[in-house]
């Protein structure tokens, strides 16, 4: 199944949707849980923190980050990893200390560990959200 949903989710997040999709986070009050958790997640700490964030797409979450030491975008679509590419210019503090990485998020072998782990709108819709997964997490 979640070989599957993997081919759905790169051919559906290619070409036209990826350059079509959102640059910056959604605003609007039923938006504002996701920015008010990902600054606070992210400014709990006194030092800068390692973040990782599954299903990154055009990186339009990362707008909320602070007090970051690395941050690790995945993403299945090498056309929204291109468009993220593109975004980091806009945010000169992320786009020194970031990495993208093109893999589904259950064949993604992260090389260190991370202080805070988040993906919105990928677990569960587009890739399988099992117990395996999970453990990896």
């Amino acid at each position: 199944m979640s070989d599957l949903n993997n081919l759905r989710s790169k051919k559906f997040f290619s070409g036209r949707q990826a350059k079509d999709y959102p640059l910056s986070g959604p605003t609007g009050q039923q938006y504002k849980i996701y920015k008010d958790t990902l600054q606070e997640m992210c400014s709990g700490s006194n030092a800068k923190i390692d973040v990782l964030e599954l299903g990154c797409g055009t990186g339009r979450y990362f707008h909320f980050l602070t007090n970051v030491n690395s941050l690790t975008g995945v993403d299945i679509s090498p056309d929204m990893l291109k468009v993220a590419r593109e975004n980091l210019q806009t945010m000169p503090e992320l786009e020194a200390v970031c990495s993208l990485f093109n893999s589904s998020i259950e064949a993604f072998q992260p090389v260190s560990k991370f202080d805070f782990i988040y993906s919105i709108g990928t677990l569960g819709e587009y890739c399988e959200f099992n117990e395996n997964l999970f453990e990896k997490i």
